[in-house]
């Protein structure tokens, strides 16, 4: 048994490095990136679906929910654990920047997608942007524009 797990780790190692499943990406600096982001599609007035991607390749969900009740309202948070990101250069393109999550790190490739980080104006000054090219998530694949969260 411990052989064919072996196996599957170098196949998963194999696949990624062989652009299997979405492409790989050759690493870049993630100080740019790494941070909190407000995913625009997937939240609400009173529900907040938060991407976080730590400094160190952690990618995490924070889900943060505002129930209004009688005498004031409530805020719950949810926070559990997707897999590893990292930045690149997509296969093929090098002048391409691309975002690649890897929710199963040994078993499956990662999923990269193009991304662009700009700033726009807000009342405030300006927020940071970032947007996805064709994000492949769990149901469906579509672009995704984030927007960093305020501390």
């Amino acid at each position: 048994m411990k052989n064919f797990r072996d196996n599957l780790r170098i196949a998963g190692v194999l696949a990624a490095l062989s652009g299997c499943g979405g492409g790989y990406a050759s690493p870049l600096p993630r100080e740019a990136i790494a941070g909190q982001w407000v995913d625009l599609e997937k939240t609400t007035p009173g529900d907040t679906m938060v991407w976080v991607l730590e400094p160190n390749g952690r990618d995490d969900l924070l889900h943060i929910t505002i129930e209004a009740r009688p005498g004031g309202t409530r805020r719950t948070e949810h926070r559990e654990h997707h897999g590893r990101w990292t930045a690149g250069r997509l296969p093929g393109d090098s002048a391409a920047q691309a975002l690649c999550f890897n929710r199963r790190p040994g078993r499956q490739a990662p999923s990269c997608s193009a991304y662009t980080l700009d700033t726009i104006p807000d009342g405030a000054g300006s927020q940071l942007r970032l947007r996805l090219a064709a994000y492949q998530g769990r149901h469906h694949q579509s672009d995704r524009v984030l927007i960093a969260r305020r501390p």
